[in-house]
């Protein structure tokens, strides 16, 4: 589910009141470009009633529910991200060090190939 979108639920849900009309600009100061969203999932819960351009709390006991579930939704989201961000951190590390490995491996076959050249050179041209 969109963050954006359960951040626009939580603002409603937290200014709204039992009872109060919600005009639809008041609608678009709390949720912005989801006031339809949030009208509509709320219109589906039966939590609020919309009608002739005003949208009202019907059933204010169940407000406290509905805000607590969308911000455990809002808490398991930002969880998902920073594990998201954790994985992306710990790839990059991971990168580096291969990466590093993978120029150090380089050295050393060059370090091989020149002793193996020594060698050579000095059982056979500088033998003395």
């Amino acid at each position: 589910m969109d963050k954006n979108y359960v951040e626009a639920m939580i603002r409603f849900l937290e200014n709204v009141r039992p009872n109060e009309e919600i005009s639809r600009e008041r609608g678009y100061e709390l949720c912005g470009d989801y006031w339809s969203l949030v009208r509509k999932e709320l219109d589906k819960s039966v939590l609020m009633l919309y009608e002739g351009g005003g949208a009202y709390v019907k059933y204010d006991r169940y407000l406290s529910a509905t805000l607590l579930k969308y911000r455990n939704l809002l808490a398991s989201i930002e969880k998902e991200e920073a594990d998201r961000e954790l994985d992306n951190e710990t790839k990059r590390i991971g990168n580096k060090y291969a990466k590093r490995a993978h120029t150090l491996s380089i050295l050393a076959l060059i370090l091989s190939g020149i002793a193996i050249i020594v060698e050579i050179l000095s059982k056979t041209v500088w033998k003395g």
